[in-house]
């Protein structure tokens, strides 16, 4: 047993526990996510469960593979179709697909519409029901949609002001374009699954009986649906294991709260083991967290944060750095310092801050300094537009959904704004979906003058709707899915047309990168689908969760610019902790002043070697009072 040697005692203790329902709280650096895959070793070499009996939910991709990684380290004869390892959404898509006729959806065939593509409806609902709205406006009318999903905000019209009412006529037309494309947001995937478990019972029950063992990770990042989800699938029968930190949670946006894992603490039927043994950060770093938490009881759980004892403290350890009224120019000399006498590189080093927004003058700065940096999440690679418009065509000849239709059709040279409206507009009245009305009014030889198009633009969608029809023939095949896509954009003439575009020398470099993920993801997954249009639909499953997180790549020698959310459970050998003011950190409209208290815990507890703790002004955060000040030593600009 290999796994248990390479664990503390407190480790090993929570492996090896046996009790039905544990709730294992860990501190940061302490190996959260590493006893839980030795948990799920330890199930599988000890025999107590076979592989697809175990069930582990996570929620960033990177665990995802994390935990496949050191799983197949350990256990090489078992499958991987055989481990069930996902985040939630995965896991939701995946149970909907496998049960999705029961809920109205054609077999296996929804598309799940992300930030982006929600933006779109909305956008589109605005414009046909002669709304306004900017892009602020358009992010909190989708921030109100999430919370009336979730229970968070009342969906009872008398308590509705005005503009929570437009904003409301917004969310119901935007539910019926949904309706009307058989398509789910984000939200949607966790509100039918947990429809589907209550009002079939023998489905609930087969996912009972089928995983015996629950493991869960992140556990303070959960909300209350994603709870829901767990306890509809749990039976006296199964056992849970979960881990977690409620100091670490910082997604009350998003309904996640640490009353949650708190409360199953206090829980009879649930046991607790407690990890602190941290293996990340200087004994200063340390010492200054648990300042912080104890300065801050019982609003932040008692779990102080020890070295390991073998560790020796270092002669050279140096207190964690703060300063007040730091100009960015500064911190950038300080860096160069860094660079060149404790010889670090640039991706040794991050900036954190509370909101993003404040990365602007740090950006400023280092582009003038030519120091190469990245922004930590701030652009998806499924997000930029040739990857969108790439990934539309096996959409629309799969689903059929209006969205990836009409993005095809602008892509066509001699199909502009106007003709497209008049397709919608046509379309809603015939109360047909536009695939429909293509299919219907543009594959034969109707007179089309009612259409009141040209015979250019009605010969160029003739085209497009035949051609998409040709592919669609092709779904029952076994072509492989590295084909499709090739002898698609040949066939919508998409690359040369690219050449058009600005920068497409960068454009073409990321669908040949998208070629290269297809192809690699086929190679793994290609004899678990019968067909094409099998393996369109689980590529597309895969893809939409694959490039949720955050992406941080080690082999760049970049600066880091980070948002604290985007850093939570990374680290780095030095954390420049900036813009400490008042107003900032505590956030000035926060209504949750004990998380933003976690937020401050998170980004203190990001370094390993070195931490700056950077005040923009002499009015600096509240929480630097906290702090015990033996661990801290000025530096001065």
């Amino acid at each position: 047993m290999e796994y248990l040697q390479e664990l503390n005692q407190q480790q090993k203790q929570a492996v090896l526990e046996k009790h039905p329902r544990l709730c294992v709280i860990a501190g940061p650096g302490c190996g959260k996510t590493k006893t839980l895959v030795s948990k799920a070793i330890h199930l599988l070499t000890s025999q107590q469960a076979q592989p697809q009996n175990i069930l582990v939910l996570t929620f960033a991709k990177k665990a995802i593979k994390e935990i496949k990684k050191r799983v197949f380290s350990h256990i090489t004869e078992i499958s991987p179709k055989d481990l069930h390892i996902y985040n939630f959404h995965s896991f939701c898509f995946k149970v909907l697909n496998t049960h999705s006729h029961l809920l109205g959806f054609p077999a296996s065939k929804f598309p799940v519409y992300d930030r982006h593509e929600q933006e779109e409806v909305i956008k589109k609902v605005i414009y046909q029901n002669n709304y306004s709205a900017d892009q602020k406006e358009i992010n909190t009318i989708l921030s109100c949609i999430s919370n009336w999903k979730n229970g968070k905000m009342t969906t009872d019209p008398l308590q509705f002001d005005e503009l929570t009412k437009k904003r409301y006529e917004i969310y119901e037309k935007y539910q019926e374009y949904l309706k009307a494309n058989k398509a789910l947001d984000f939200n949607d995937l966790l509100l039918y699954t947990i429809n589907l478990f209550n009002h079939y019972p023998s489905v609930r029950q087969e996912y009972q009986e089928n995983f015996t063992h629950i493991l869960l990770d992140e556990f303070q990042d959960i909300n209350a649906t994603q709870w829901e989800i767990i306890k509809l699938i749990l039976s006296d029968k199964q056992s849970v294991f979960l881990v977690g930190d409620p100091n670490q949670a910082i997604y009350g946006f998003q309904g996640a709260t640490p009353q949650l894992i708190t409360s199953l603490t206090q829980n009879q039927e649930w046991k607790t083991i407690y990890l602190n043994i941290n293996y990340r950060s200087t004994n200063n770093i340390l010492h200054l967290a648990n300042s912080f938490v104890e300065k801050n009881q019982p609003k932040l759980v008692n779990n102080l944060l020890v070295s390991p004892p073998s560790s020796q403290p270092s002669a050279k350890e140096m207190k964690v750095n703060w300063s007040i009224r730091v100009s960015t120019s500064f911190i950038v000399r300080q860096i160069r310092w860094l660079l060149s006498r404790e010889k670090f590189q640039f991706s040794d080093i991050a900036i954190l801050y509370r909101n993003n927004y404040l990365s602007s003058r740090l950006e400023q700065e280092l582009v003038a300094q030519k120091i190469p940096y990245e922004i930590l999440g701030s652009f998806k690679f499924i997000e930029r537009e040739e990857i969108k418009d790439v990934l539309a065509f096996p959409r629309a000849i799969l689903y059929q959904d209006n969205l990836s239709l009409l993005r095809i059709l602008r892509l066509q040279e001699k199909i502009g704004v106007r003709t497209i409206e008049k397709i919608e507009l046509n379309s809603e009245k015939e109360e047909n979906s536009i695939y429909e009305y293509l299919n219907k009014n543009f594959t034969s030889h109707n007179d089309l003058t009612q259409e009141n198009l040209t015979p250019n633009q009605t010969e160029k969608i003739s085209e497009v709707i035949q051609k998409i029809n040709t592919w669609k023939d092709q779904l029952e095949t076994k072509l492989t899915l590295s084909n499709f896509f090739s002898g698609i954009l040949t066939d919508f003439n998409y690359l040369e047309n690219l050449k058009t575009k600005s920068n497409h020398h960068e454009r073409e470099k990321n669908i040949q990168q998208f070629l290269n993920i297809v192809q690699s993801w086929e190679n793994r997954r290609r004899k678990e689908y019968p067909n094409l249009a099998e393996l369109i639909n689980g590529f597309c499953e895969w893809i939409i969760v694959a490039f949720e997180d955050k992406k941080l790549l080690k082999t760049r020698n970049n600066l880091i610019l980070s948002s604290i959310h985007q850093a939570k459970g990374l680290e780095f050998e030095v954390v420049f902790f900036v813009y400490l003011d008042q107003g900032t950190l505590p956030y000035r409209e926060t209504q949750d002043l004990t998380e933003e208290k976690r937020l401050f815990y998170v980004g203190i507890t990001r370094a390993k070697q070195l931490l700056y703790l950077v005040s923009s002004s002499e009015k600096y955060s509240p929480f630097l009072e906290e702090l015990d000040k033996t661990y801290l030593q000025k530096f001065f600009r």
